[in-house]
């Protein structure tokens, strides 16, 4: 534009016509000189936003071939340009923010931010806040955006990807060309259709997946080539394996929050679930409570990688392989957990294994509400009030009678002193017995036994007879057998779902008949009072009260009881639940809801943590054991060594750790702790603190037992042999040699192993099939001749020999080599001394 008279500029031909054209339909007579001026600016003005001058400022740098007076100019000219007079803290702050979002993911919401930016005004101004809340909005509006064109695509409801029409080197378009989308496009982040990306061939650096460009590796990657046959309309059958060719799968969890959902009774590994039906899911998916509640099947690293409707991560936990059953048809399955809550989904994966597609939805679905365990126990809880009242029950089905020795002599104990601060809670709780008729004034008695009191958290005492005194000694013992950990264990197998069932006072609910009230009176402050039930303390109480319990539940399967507490296990808990509990209304039992739990997929019961992979010792109890301080005298140290004795069957090398206390033990030894005692007192805590399990009992699965001799010591284990071919341990078991039988030959050590093996797992293997492992090879003609017992064999070998006669079993010769646990466990016990034959007799196992 060539200067005009006075310095004025003149516009030249084509400026002026651009003018003209700007301001039609007015001409250029009508707009005054200012309008004239301002609207030229906009026409050939430096069209630069304050944004764009206040960022390019902060992004000044001197370049090596500018001079120091020139690069000082230019700051001075952005500075200026940068308006720092009339810029507020809240204009900086917003400067700030949006200058971060540099990634390509932030187009879309930088342009509408930096619009927003632009169009403040002072009756209008933008802060920091009103950017944070537009940024949250708009991606909100992405998220919707992308549910609905996942929900109402008639192409691929459950992919993230456009399927393109016609042939490989064609695109159909159903848009007009030429106009612009609403969304930038998910590949790339440009303002262009999907099908026009160029990097839909594009393999990101990031992620090496293809199809998108780096900086957008949350998006579905497409494969590399795909066949013309597959670009064809496809069915659902053909959608969901070009899914899987993906690698990325879509979980539509949205549906999560609808009020009418269709559920599929499902079984996973035998147990009884619902799964939400989705048809927008390419995978099946349970929750991580729900994996809980099936047992924690074995999971391993999850093989893919998903997202939600929404396109955001969705976390796995893992993927495990499961036996599914769906309408009455059983498959195998592949199942993904994921850490999100209460996502539940039977996806294309499973509706294409069981061919659900054309079978009415109504005839595999349920329209249910999940509940939670509380509200299942809550139920429970008010359907069996009778069986929870407070109140205490009483058996009426049988009475306890107690049998006095022929030559028992009454015995009367005077009363015991209580201390004065007592006497106000032991008479309470004297008075509450007597009111719900448990005991009751006597004014003559020739049997009398002090009481204790102890003390309760709660602050109320409990009054027990102190029996020992006299009554104990004089009574027959009840030869009832209590059941061992060991049989109840053993019928565990299979189970995922446990509960226990705590009975209230339960000694107190059995009434007793007339002549055994007279034995069970009891000396106190306040008088003589006879016990109408059946009192604690009685030795013969435990015996008699397991009898009853198990006459209860003899016909119920899932429940086994150890004396008052009873343990339920199945798959489907409530059935074996809701017949215990009618049985317990039936004879007038109440439990302590208190200490009952219900419906667990692990629990603590007699001292271990069973679950659905096997038991190991309870942490609480490992945890007492580890606080023991080393002891300082012989009683203390066999008060710690029947503690670890108790989980000797997790331990294989129990003995070695043994040893060095074992020695203080004998008769002659003076007490004195070694370091090496303090080792092994260290090293026994550091075992029963690591992860020790054994596995359930399951006579289904193959039974393999191992036995091994040394100079001085056997080892036995017994395993099951699983489908997949792994061993798992059932049970250890080592002992050492006694004198005499030190001198025994090889042969004779190794078939005393054997013996010692199937004797001590005499309850697993008594009438079933098992494989016995043995290193000594002469003893595959002595134990598993086909043609009998040799004629020569020596006469032990030969008793021995007999005593196998009762087992079924395969005897199969392993290399020493390759016969790692029996072996040992032997081997470990010869590299210590031996104790005295008394001793190893004393602790030879049951």
């Amino acid at each position: 534009m060539p200067f005009g008279p006075a310095g004025h500029m003149k516009l030249d031909t084509p400026s002026h016509t651009r003018y003209v054209n700007y301001i039609l339909p007015k001409l250029p007579k009508h707009v005054n000189f200012a309008d004239t001026v301002e609207i030229l600016k906009k026409i050939f003005g430096a069209q630069t936003s304050t944004f764009n001058k206040r960022f390019h400022c902060l992004q000044l740098v001197k370049s090596e071939a500018e001079d120091i007076i020139s690069y000082g100019g230019k700051v001075n000219r952005a500075c200026e340009d940068f308006d720092f007079k009339n810029m507020k803290i809240d204009q900086f702050k917003c400067l700030v923010f949006v200058c971060g979002l540099k990634g390509h993911s932030y187009t879309d919401i930088r342009a509408r931010l930096l619009s927003r930016i632009e169009g403040e005004t002072p009756e209008n101004p933008v802060t920091l806040q009103n950017l944070i809340d537009d940024y949250q909005r708009l991606i909100n509006l992405k998220a919707d955006t992308s549910i609905i064109e996942h929900q109402s695509s008639s192409k691929s409801s459950v992919h993230a990807v456009q399927e393109k029409k016609g042939n490989s080197g064609q695109q159909q378009s159903s848009k007009p060309e030429g106009k612009v989308p609403r969304t930038p496009c998910w590949q790339c982040g440009q303002m262009h259709y999907v099908r026009d990306c160029p990097f839909s061939d594009h393999q990101c650096k990031q992620c090496n997946r293809v199809g998108h460009k780096e900086g957008y590796c949350g998006c579905l990657s497409k494969p590399k080539s795909v066949p013309a046959k597959e670009k064809q309309p496809m069915n659902k059958s053909k959608k969901f394996r070009q899914a899987k060719i993906r690698g990325v799968y879509i979980v539509n969890h949205i549906a999560q929050h609808s009020s009418k959902r269709k559920y599929v009774p499902t079984f996973i590994n035998g147990v009884a679930t619902k799964l939400q039906l989705d048809t927008a899911s390419d995978i099946t998916v349970i929750s991580q409570q729900t994996w809980n509640y099936l047992g924690k099947p074995a999971i391993k690293k999850p093989t893919i990688e998903a997202m939600n409707a929404s396109g955001k991560p969705l976390q796995l936990l893992g993927e495990f392989q499961c036996k599914v059953s769906i309408n009455g048809k059983t498959a195998e399955g592949r199942c993904f957990v994921t850490t999100a809550a209460n996502l539940n989904l039977l996806g294309i994966d499973w509706i294409e294994l069981f061919q659900l597609w054309s079978v009415p939805i109504d005839s595999v679905c349920n329209q249910v509400r999940t509940k939670t365990i509380d509200q299942q126990i809550r139920e429970f809880q008010v359907k069996h009030k009778d069986v929870f009242d407070d109140s205490l029950g009483h058996c009426k089905k049988m009475k306890v009678k107690l049998f006095l020795k022929p030559d028992a002599k009454p015995v009367f104990c005077p009363k015991r002193p209580v201390p004065f601060n007592t006497v106000p809670l032991v008479d309470a709780e004297l008075t509450r017995l007597q009111t719900l008729g448990i005991i009751e004034p006597v004014d003559f008695s020739e049997w009398a036994a002090p009481i204790v009191a102890v003390r309760k958290p709660n602050g109320r005492v409990r009054i027990c007879a102190d029996y020992s005194t006299g009554l104990n000694e004089a009574l027959e013992a009840n030869h009832y057998p209590l059941p061992t950990s060991e049989e109840i264990f053993a019928q565990l197998n299979g189970s995922t779902v446990f509960s226990i069932i705590d009975l209230s006072d339960a000694y107190l609910q059995l009434e007793v008949d007339d002549d055994s009230k007279k034995l069970l009176t009891i000396n106190t402050h306040r008088g003589l009072f006879r016990f109408n039930r059946l009192a604690p303390g009685v030795k013969s109480a435990p015996g008699a009260f397991q009898r009853l319990v198990d006459g209860m539940i003899a016909d119920i399967p899932g429940v086994r009881t150890f004396i008052d507490d009873a343990i339920v296990f199945s798959k489907d808990m409530k059935s074996h639940a809701e017949s215990l509990f009618k049985r317990l209304k039936e004879y007038g039992f109440h439990v302590k809801p208190e200490k009952c739990r219900f419906f667990q997929t692990q629990l603590g019961y007699l001292g271990h943590v069973v679950d659905s992979q096997g038991i190991r010792p309870d942490p609480e109890k490992v945890k007492t054991i580890a606080a023991i301080p080393p002891p300082t005298n012989v009683p203390e140290l066999r008060s710690y060594l029947g503690a670890i004795n108790f989980y000797g069957r997790f331990v294989r090398n129990l003995h070695e750790l043994r040893h060095p206390m074992d020695q203080l033990l004998k008769k002659e030894s003076k007490w004195q702790w070694t370091p090496q005692c303090q080792d092994a007192f260290d090293k026994f805590k550091k075992t029963l603190q690591s992860n020790l399990l054994l596995t359930h009992y399951d006579p289904k699965l193959p039974i393999i037992v191992a036995a091994d001799a040394s100079n001085t010591g056997f080892g036995a284990v017994i395993f099951h042999q699983f489908p997949d071919g792994k061993m798992k341990a059932i049970q250890h078991a080592s002992r050492t040699l006694a004198p005499a039988e030190r001198n025994y030959g090889q042969p004779e050590k190794e078939a005393l192993a054997l013996i010692y093996a199937v004797t001590k797992f005499h309850k697993y293997l008594l009438g079933r099939h098992f494989t016995l492992l043995t290193d000594h090879k002469p003893l595959l003609s002595i134990f598993g001749s086909k043609k009998g017992i040799p004629l020569h064999t020596a006469n032990r070998l030969q008793r021995w020999a007999l005593t196998m006669l009762n087992y079924d079993f395969e005897i199969q010769y392993v290399s020493t080599n390759d016969f790692g646990c029996a072996d040992l466990l032997s081997r470990l016990i010869n590299r210590t001394n031996q104790p005295e034959e008394e001793y190893v007799i004393a602790a030879v196992p049951n």
